[in-house]
């Protein structure tokens, strides 16, 4: 019965507090207002919803427009974009429709020229553009596929260590069941059905039950706690990742693209006044 409540319990706090934070999210979604995109179908300019792009649309844009979708450019007219979302570069970038030459299969952002990608800003004049690629196809969608995961495909430190602890907690359950059934049936001459039990009721006792269900309760504060600091977190495990960073490694416009930055040396430097 014991283990029973516990396991409800422990089920209850993890799902009510996920639960809550997709609402949040939920409502934070609403709350931004869908960006519309000018386009032609059937030979009409509409306003659409940026989400019902398809490749092959027109696109129009202008100066203040946020690119919906990834564009090849048919007319431009002293076009530029921000891309600082996508190369960390807050320069505009001059855009044209002209061909560029090809060198490789996959050319880079900065030198793709003839494009306009999702994500970015329009700093100055209109453009005219096909629609080529959007949703997680887009460079944007790919950044983003680079950081999404399924849950269970990635675990924290304290998921881990409870994982290993359970695995080594188990093995010697079983071990002393064993023994202790053993001792009492050839040693004590108990009879096999009261030292199964003896043995089973001991291997019980070695798991503690109540672990998991304290640390569901101490992440379940600690989110709580982020929360009224407004931060929101969707998964309950991150708060353990989120409250252990001490250092951010940024570039120097303090974007994060694709996470692979890394310290690679270390130098101290002494200030000059100390010299």
């Amino acid at each position: 019965i014991v283990l029973v409540v516990v396991v409800i319990v422990n089920v209850s706090i993890g799902m009510a507090q996920e639960l809550r934070a997709r609402k949040a999210l939920k409502a934070l979604e609403i709350k931004l207002e869908q960006p519309m995109a000018k386009c032609r179908r059937d030979g009409l300019d509409c306003l659409v919803p940026s989400s019902e792009l398809v490749p092959g649309d027109i696109v129009f844009l202008q100066e203040g427009d946020a690119v919906p979708a990834d564009l090849r450019l048919i007319a431009t007219k002293r076009f530029e974009t921000v891309e600082q979302a996508l190369t960390g570069e807050s320069v505009p970038v001059a855009k044209q429709s002209a061909a560029i030459k090809i060198r490789s299969r996959r050319l880079n952002i900065q030198k793709t020229t003839n494009c306009a990608f999702m994500g970015s800003q329009v700093a100055r004049g209109t453009c005219t553009g096909l629609v080529c690629r959007t949703g997680l196809k887009t460079e944007m969608g790919l950044i983003s596929a680079a950081f999404s995961f399924e849950d269970g495909d990635l675990k924290t430190r304290l998921q881990s260590e409870l994982a290993d602890l359970g695995k080594v907690l188990v093995l010697l359950a079983v071990a002393l069941c064993l023994v202790i059934i053993l001792l009492s049936v050839f040693v004590r001459q108990d009879s096999w059905n009261h030292a199964l039990r003896y043995g089973l009721n001991l291997a019980v006792s070695v798991i503690p039950e109540g672990l998991v269900a304290v640390v569901t309760v101490s992440m379940a504060i600690s989110v709580a706690r982020m929360a009224e600091r407004g931060a929101v977190l969707k998964r309950m495990a991150a708060v353990e990742c989120v409250g252990a960073v001490s250092v951010i490694c940024t570039d120097k416009t303090g974007t994060l693209t694709i996470g692979k930055m890394q310290v690679v040396q270390v130098e101290a430097i002494e200030p000059q006044h100390l010299k």
